[in-house]
């Protein structure tokens, strides 16, 4: 395996799951915003590396048969639009867990911003 795939597969979710921890437990007992369970936690870091993976073997699986079909600049966006779609997708189930409501996400999105 080449030292990029290395660091792709291997060590970036490493450094998620630190990120997350990190700031899981900033959250906690340093600044104490979020009223969070252990349990939460690690459902939040197994959550990001599994979806991690799957958003990455699923979109290169759909990445190399749309090059085959339509060629490497369609597969090249498919695979892009795939990956945002997938990380999206990700990131909304990770606030699922943390008990964010998609209720909360709209209205926070749809009136959080307006600065009058």
């Amino acid at each position: 395996m080449s030292i990029k795939g290395y660091l792709r597969h291997f060590i970036t979710p490493i450094l998620i799951a630190v990120v997350v921890l990190s700031l899981v437990y900033i959250s906690i007992f340093v600044l104490k915003v979020v009223p969070l369970k252990y349990t939460e936690a690690v459902y939040v870091v197994i959550t990001l590396l599994l979806g991690y993976y799957l958003v990455s073997a699923f979109s290169n699986v759909v990445g190399k048969a749309v090059n085959k079909l339509y060629g490497p600049k369609k597969a090249s966006v498919a695979k892009t639009t795939l990956k945002y779609i997938g990380y999206i997708v990700l990131a909304f189930a990770v606030l699922r867990i943390l008990g964010v409501s998609g209720v909360a996400l709209l209205a926070g999105g749809t009136f959080g911003f307006h600065s009058t």
